[in-house]
């Protein structure tokens, strides 16, 4: 029988003096309950309690499947780019969920901070890296690209702009397992019909006609783009 969130929140309680016990419990719940995931280890951005888009997420997510393309659209606020840029390749590094997450924004800048995000996480969250760390032999880790080690194995994680040409990568043997594509449209771009003609020939050329057996794609949307 499956405790409840709060059944298991009150287990963990009576376990805090035995650290591996409590590690082992955390560890093995959270490898399929994403939302719990969230609320121990990213509490600091969880302060209100999650909204149908972030159950929506938790739930496909616990799914686990391979080779779908998932487009998620909310207003601004949502907490979008922190559940699906930030919470979730914690996640996938922590259980070794993919070989190689890249991360699609529309300046280089702007993913590279989304990778400083992640990597700052598994550098100083302290209960992270507790239970799951370390994940890094040491502190100097790059801010362009970077490869996790959790028990599962390695992960690399890398951060482009829009327009970069980017087939055939891989990490070792691995292409690519998960491509997000986060904020790729400045909002006063989606007035030009050349540049969503651009972005769009670039979308298609570069992730859409990909084989899609074992990768899998995540596009976050703003609601002030055209869908």
């Amino acid at each position: 029988m499956t405790l409840s969130q709060a059944q298991f929140l009150a287990l963990l309680k009576k376990l805090r003096n035995d650290h591996e016990a409590f590690k082992t419990a955390i560890f093995t719940r959270c490898d399929s309950d994403l939302e719990l995931f969230a609320k121990i280890f990213f509490h600091r951005f969880c302060r209100y309690p999650f909204n149908v888009f972030h159950k929506d997420c938790f739930a496909r997510w616990n799914l686990g499947e391979r080779g779908v393309r998932w487009v998620d659209a909310a207003p601004r606020g949502s907490a979008k780019s922190t559940m699906v840029s930030l919470i979730k390749p914690v996640h996938d590094i922590c259980y070794g969920k993919e070989k190689y997450i890249t991360i699609f924004s529309n300046t280089e800048a702007q993913a590279l901070q989304k990778l400083k995000d992640i990597k700052n996480e598994l550098l100083e969250n302290e209960l992270l890296v507790n239970i799951y760390g370390p994940f890094f032999p040491n502190k100097r880790v790059s801010d362009k690209t970077f490869v996790a080690t959790s028990r599962f194995g390695q992960t690399m994680v890398s951060g482009f702009g829009v327009g970069t040409q980017v087939r055939g990568i891989r990490f070792g043997a691995d292409r690519p397992s998960k491509i997000i594509l986060d904020d790729v449209e400045l909002s006063e771009e989606v007035h030009s019909e050349l540049l969503r003609q651009k972005l769009e020939n670039w979308f298609k050329e570069e992730h859409l006609y990909r084989d899609w057996e074992t990768d899998r794609k995540s596009t976050r949307l703003n609601s002030s783009h055209r869908l």
